[in-house]
């Protein structure tokens, strides 16, 4: 009756505690569900920027690879190329031929290899540089006999040439990618129906690169076929 006569004289009935607190919770529910949601979408597009950076950069290192690699007579992939830091990273050489108009063969020689960080908690990175250049670069040049060495001679070179390169902090100067957790060269051919012990057809190379960041993590693996070997 009390109520009634409030609405009939025209005065207006304010809240009361209750209806108060309800009405607070349920802001303070919503207004938490849009932040929740607010914060998910920025976390989501922040991993998949992160993702897509990555898948960026692999791809471009990996088409950087197939490119030398299709255009070179001779590769060879290392598993075990000790770096600056004393942790043994991948690498990978190729040879490249050209006949000069003199008739006369000329040798180019690549190298891709993973090296640490400049800096302490640094991601690795994929560097790549003409021999050369490299070896020029370090007072360390590429032996006369370079060609005629073996698999392992020539390691001991470019295991001694990654760390002088590391110890200048010179990465940054040969640097293809960032954030990289991974390479793998791996030479593949068919093997011989007739004959397990023979290989048929062109060989080719199996690359995985992975790279990864705090955010993300993207794999990237092909297979380029050496077309002049």
């Amino acid at each position: 009756m009390n109520k009634l006569n409030q609405v009939v004289h025209g005065k207006k009935e304010g809240f009361s505690l209750v209806e108060m607190m309800i009405a607070m919770a349920v802001s303070v529910i919503v207004i938490t569900g849009i932040i929740s949601l607010i914060a998910y979408s920025t976390r989501s597009m922040s991993i998949t920027q992160a993702r897509a950076a990555l898948q960026d950069a692999a791809k471009d290192s990996v088409a950087h690879i197939s490119t030398h690699v299709m255009e070179g007579d001779s590769v060879t992939p290392y598993e075990d190329t000790v770096t600056g830091d004393g942790v043994s990273r991948g690498a990978l050489l190729i040879r490249k031929k050209k006949i000069k108009g003199d008739g006369t063969e000329e040798l180019s020689w690549y190298l891709y290899w993973v090296s640490s960080g400049q800096g302490a908690g640094d991601s690795d990175m994929l560097c790549f540089a003409p021999l050369a250049d490299l070896g020029t670069e370090l007072s360390m040049p590429v032996p006369d006999d370079f060609d005629t060495r073996n698999d392992a001679q020539r390691l001991n070179y470019i295991a001694a040439l990654v760390p002088a390169v590391e110890s200048a902090g010179r990465q940054k100067r040969h640097l293809l990618c960032d954030d990289v957790s991974r390479l793998k060269c791996e030479v593949q051919q068919k093997v011989d129906p007739a004959d397990s012990t023979s290989k048929i057809g062109k060989p080719k190379l199996h690359v995985v690169l992975t790279l990864k960041d705090d955010k993300s993590e993207f794999e990237c693996d092909k297979d380029i076929f050496m077309r002049n070997q």
